[in-house]
């Protein structure tokens, strides 16, 4: 058994940490501790064609291989914070922002800056909704290019079943485990609690 950190194991396979984490999330890891099952893991995402395990990667002949690199264009650092200011800010921000627009219109843009606040963009189904074929009509998550992720990479919503507070959960989820996930700190108000409606206070609680 070799045990890798997530870092490493994002390299291994040639994607972003925040592409290693959904995918932790969305249950394709084996852990030891913190560290990354490489076998059990490779096994997972093999299975699912993920990773160096996708359909691109054994057209391309690089299945199964050694750590993939990737060119990186750096971010404007004035836009990045330190990751303790990061979730001290987003700390600060949960709960206040009185009078929001819960209207769709205004998830779906909050989703929107959400994504770039991860240095990812989130996309709705340009198209028909087609259940046949796997799509759903909601969003995708998908990668930039700049923060470490391959730019078109989807790094969540392959069917494009994820609904706007599914991207804003997914981003907030990100950063509350690794605040090094923002990318863009003036985005930050967009991951911030409330959610969405449903999570307001009742009367009376």
């Amino acid at each position: 058994m070799t045990c890798i950190s997530q870092a490493q194991f994002a390299a291994r396979h040639g994607v972003s940490r925040k592409t290693v984490t959904i995918w932790k999330r969305q249950g394709y890891l084996v852990l030891e501790g913190n560290k990354v099952d490489v076998e059990k893991s490779d096994h997972s995402l093999r299975d699912c064609g993920k990773g160096n395990f996708s359909i691109k990667r054994m057209i391309e002949g690089t299945e199964g291989s050694e750590p993939q690199t990737r060119a990186r264009t750096a971010k404007p650092q004035t836009l990045r914070a330190a990751p303790d200011d990061a979730a001290a800010k987003l700390l600060a921000l949960d709960w206040t922002l009185e009078g929001a627009d819960w209207s769709e219109d205004a998830l779906d843009d909050r989703a929107k800056r959400a994504a770039l606040c991860i240095g990812a963009i989130a996309v709705r189904l340009d198209g028909p909704v087609d259940p046949h074929r796997g799509n759903a009509g909601g969003f995708q998550l998908r990668g930039d290019g700049p923060s470490g992720t391959s730019k078109g990479e989807v790094l969540d919503g392959h069917g494009f079943e994820l609904t706007n507070t599914d991207i804003i959960r997914t981003c907030r989820d990100l950063v509350d485990e690794d605040p090094e996930a923002c990318e863009r700190i003036d985005f930050l108000d967009a991951l911030a609690l409330p959610i969405s409606a449903y999570d307001l206070p009742k009367d009376g609680e």
